[in-house]
């Protein structure tokens, strides 16, 4: 895409994450925030996802990322995909994709913002899923070298269906600062 339309689309993302800040601010979950907005989030690591009827897959997030931070809330992204799904590489073959908004409801909880749309699937090539859901995973704070954590599992983090079956994720993934630095959640 041309650069212009890149920075404007960034721009736009700016102005978004800053409405859900000044949104946010007036609510009882304002006083949490992310230790860090100066440098962007980033993850790592592997979820497994799955539906039935379907093979289940162990995905790794893609360790080429951008980001965009506000007080509570994140975007992180595959570079060059403007912000639009982290993908995760899966093993056996797939691609899964995840429109990948943090946003802290508590320090312990972290909701995966929902943004209603198609997404690649794991289970074929041109497969899609409908994300259509927000899972909570349990966000633990890390400290010194250690990073903070988000995990998901359970019957309630699903994400979204394929075809009638629901696709859940599970699994742990280390989140830190763009540069790898400590990011935590603060009251």
């Amino acid at each position: 895409m041309h650069t212009s339309r890149r920075l404007g689309r960034m721009l736009l993302m700016l102005v978004a994450v800053g409405a859900l800040g000044a949104v946010s601010a007036s609510s009882a979950m304002a006083t949490v925030h992310w230790s860090d907005t100066a440098h962007g989030a980033k993850v790592s690591g592997t979820l497994t996802v799955s539906a039935a009827g379907q093979t289940t897959k162990t995905c790794t997030a893609s360790s080429s990322q951008e980001s965009l931070i506000s007080s509570n809330f994140a975007i992180v992204a595959t570079s060059g995909s403007e912000f639009t799904h982290l993908s995760f590489t899966c093993t056996g073959g797939g691609t899964f994709n995840a429109e990948w908004n943090m946003v802290a409801e508590s320090t312990t909880a972290v909701r995966v913002n929902r943004p209603n749309q198609y997404q690649t699937a794991p289970w074929g090539v041109g497969t899609t899923y409908f994300q259509g859901a927000a899972p909570v995973g349990d966000f633990v704070n890390g400290s010194g070298s250690t990073p903070s954590t988000l995990t998901f599992g359970g019957s309630s983090d699903y994400i979204g269906n394929y075809g009638t079956p629901l696709v859940y994720i599970s699994g742990t993934l280390n989140v830190t600062t763009s540069t790898g630095g400590l990011l935590t959640l603060l009251p």
